[in-house]
């Protein structure tokens, strides 16, 4: 995928400049789709605007062809008014290969309902059902011409229907206009995973297996009356948690019986439809599962349960749901409001809309979305806030874009930290980071973009810009982006990524400045020189994560409840000096801690002590299992043994040890980093003298992550032996 960004692809007069995926399309959702910038005449560096870039090479022969067909496909509507059209497509000759292009609409003119729903607040526990049935109006007008030129959908989920943000209307994205966004707002490791909705969410009739496997083929019209009844509970509850496919199956199941009312929320009814699948006596269940009210409507209910009836015969067709179903009929004249929600309160989306509405909102206390200014020559356009840092994580971190002209610019997005003169000494601070930052110049060490001091809204303001998405990617991102890494990522991968991230520690460390801040959020991947970076000082922050709300500590404060255990032994006066607690000791353990998440994708515990209990077993057994749930239950297990003295709790540990996915060298170095007793914790250098990381062979250590974590590949270079599991 990175080997086309900042490609030129020309059609006739036109040339487009690929920026960033920032989605997927094809079968199983495999291949990449780009921003991409209409360049100026004039040069590769100014364009005039932005499209969504789909592109395929006719070395992928069955791609290819399948490129074609949905072209063709969906030429048969580009005029209808409710399914979503391409701009064009087109063929071009790039270093002797031919790619097929298909340019799309972007977020200036659409945006899909996944994105509002991922971006707004007041959407982050779903849509009235009246929204909701201004949309199933559209849908199921395009859906039913689709079934009566004799076609099928196959794809439909919130990313598949996209709002117009001028014309105020709705679209239905088809064929050769369809495509998923990569959005990592609504991903949460806890459950499966919402872009890959279509593998786990489809019709019972099409998918009776537990796999994941993505299946292309419908066989009926009615399995895409099964997605719009998916699609109106992610509409109504924001997003669809489940464990399991099964899980999926009963809560459709629940809402399609008389005791199925639509609750409130997603935990109600997943509790609710728990209960009715465990079976029971009637009366009883009627009386512990009746709802008095809730804000869904008794029509929509009906409405949702028609289309998830497990007989597909039930099912309505497009064209009854439309003419005949009370819930529209009713719903849809009095919705006059949802242009106005979407547009007037959603800070992602406010950018993109007129600037006469901009104006009437009124500035954000929370953050300085569209402010712009002008340095060296350069535009600063701030987007929206990503994130945290600073004494406290009090300060915000934004996306920003930098171009350098005004009427036609080319945008390139940045990080962009900033602290004013009156916050509390923190200028103070970050103005020390900088000088901090700048004093490294090394290749494992994140450098700044750039940094300076302007005059902004009466104040003076440091500016610090980073590198952003399209330059460097955290580790943290990569697994937070990708299913296939939502339990941990390879250890050959924690091993490369590790040996780099140490090697920039141990340079701090011989420098005498110590790093307190190291987490699989702050070691990075760098795009253009193809190396792992640690950030340090004023290029370290906290990305915000939407779905770190729910339960247990959240991932973007890892700093604080992850500290070491020596940290609360502080006296209370010292606790403001965490973020200048200075023991490199103290950073080794963050080493263990960032192993840890790499190690399982996430670190899910309730509270700090289950941490440190954590900890605390792994450096007794010096061994990790397979799955962060097998740790924490060996973990709990063993608190029961302590009060047991007459059981051995080593002998314990090694009775239940079974094949591992992680090698004993792997388990004895996170132990080693999160010994409780700092002093027994190692050095930096020593760390890199581990066997753990003293077998990773330098040569191949880029190409083995590049191929496995950036290019998606299992299977490394085999003549070298070397195989990613």
């Amino acid at each position: 995928m990175a080997d086309f960004i900042n490609l030129v692809v020309q059609d006739g007069p036109t040339r487009y400049k690929i920026l960033r995926v920032i989605g997927q399309w094809g079968p199983a959702f495999t291949l990449p789709v780009y921003e991409a910038a209409i360049l100026s005449p004039q040069d590769n560096e100014t364009y005039t605007s932005s499209v969504a870039f789909k592109m395929i090479s006719n070395t992928q022969e069955d791609y290819f062809n399948l490129a074609f067909q949905d072209v063709q496909t969906s030429q048969l509507f580009q005029h209808n008014p409710n399914i979503l059209p391409f701009i064009r497509s087109f063929q071009a000759n790039v270093e002797g290969s031919t790619l097929f292009c298909i340019v799309l609409p972007y977020d200036a003119i659409v945006t899909s309902l996944r994105s509002i729903l991922s971006s707004n607040p007041i959407f982050s526990e779903g849509m009235d059902d009246k929204m909701i049935a201004f949309v199933f109006e559209r849908v199921l007008l395009g859906l039913d011409a689709i079934h009566k030129a004799g076609k099928h959908h196959t794809r439909i989920t919130a990313d598949t229907v996209f709002f117009d943000l001028k014309g105020s209307t709705a679209y239905l994205a088809y064929a050769g206009s369809l495509y998923e966004r990569t959005n990592t707002n609504l991903e949460d490791l806890n459950c499966l995973p919402v872009n890959r909705m279509l593998a786990w969410g489809l019709a019972p009739e099409v998918k009776n297996d537990e796999s994941l496997e993505f299946v292309d083929v419908y066989e009926t019209e009615k399995s895409d009356i099964w997605l719009i009844g998916i699609l109106g509970l992610e509409l109504a509850y924001g997003r669809i948690p489940v464990e399991n496919r099964r899980e999926l199956l009963d809560i459709a199941n629940y809402v399609c019986t008389s005791l199925g009312d639509l609750t409130d929320t997603w935990e109600q009814l997943r509790i609710k439809s728990a209960e009715f699948a465990r079976g029971g006596d009637s009366l009883e269940l009627a009386t512990a599962l009746s709802v008095n009210q809730t804000r869904f409507s008794g029509l929509f209910r009906g409405f949702v349960a028609r289309c998830l009836d497990d007989n597909p015969e039930h099912r309505p067709s497009a064209e009854q749901l439309l003419n005949v179903h009370d819930f529209l009929k009713e719903n849809v004249a009095n919705m006059k409001t949802f242009s106005d929600m979407v547009k007037g309160t959603n800070p992602h989306l406010a950018r993109f809309v007129d600037k006469d509405l901009q104006k009437k909102q009124g500035p954000s206390s929370k953050q300085i979305s569209h402010l712009s200014f002008r340095h060296n020559g350069i535009t600063y356009t701030i987007l929206e806030p990503i994130g945290r840092w600073g004494p406290e994580y009090s300060l915000t971190v934004y996306e920003a874009v930098t171009t350098t002209g005004f009427s036609d610019p080319c945008p390139r997005h940045v990080a962009l930290k900033m602290a004013r003169n009156v916050q509390g000494g923190y200028l103070e601070v970050a103005m020390d980071s900088v000088e901090k930052n700048t004093s490294f110049n090394h290749i494992n060490i994140l450098p700044l973009n750039t940094h300076f001091t302007k005059h902004l809204k009466g104040f003076e303001t440091l500016c610090i810009v980073l590198p952003f998405d399209s330059q460097v990617l955290s580790l943290r991102s990569i697994i937070s982006t990708h299913p296939k890494f939502a339990n941990g990522i390879p250890q050959t991968c924690i091993a490369v990524a590790l040996l780099y991230a140490v090697t920039g520690l141990h340079v701090l460390h011989t420098k005498d400045q110590d790093h307190y801040q190291i987490t699989a959020g702050n070691i990075f991947y760098h795009i253009q020189d193809k190396s792992i970076k640690l950030a340090f000082a004023a290029s370290c922050y906290e990305r915000t994560y939407a779905a770190e709300g729910s339960g247990g500590c959240p991932i973007n404060r890892l700093l604080s409840w992850g500290s070491p255990p020596e940290v609360d032994n502080l006296e209370e006066e010292e606790e403001d000096l965490f973020y200048e607690y200075d023991t490199f000791k103290a950073d080794i353990w963050f080493i263990g801690i960032a192993a840890l998440e790499l190690a399982y994708g996430r670190i899910r515990v309730g509270n700090r002590s289950e941490l440190l209990r954590i900890a605390s077993y792994i450096s007794n057994v010096r061994r990790l299992p397979d799955t962060w749930e097998e740790l924490r239950t060996e973990t709990a297990e063993a608190e029961i043994l302590k009060t047991q003295p007459t059981i051995n709790f080593l002998e314990f540990s090694k009775a239940s040890e079974k094949p591992q996915r992680f090698d004993p060298d792997f388990g004895k170095f996170v132990a080693m980093c999160l010994d409780a007793e700092p002093t027994k914790r190692p050095f930096a250098n020593e760390l890199l003298q581990d066997d753990f990381l003293r077998n990773i062979h330098q040569g191949d250590s880029m190409e083995i992550f590049k191929a496995t974590m950036i290019m998606g590949e299992r299977d490394l270079d085999k003549k070298k032996g070397v195989v990613i599991g």
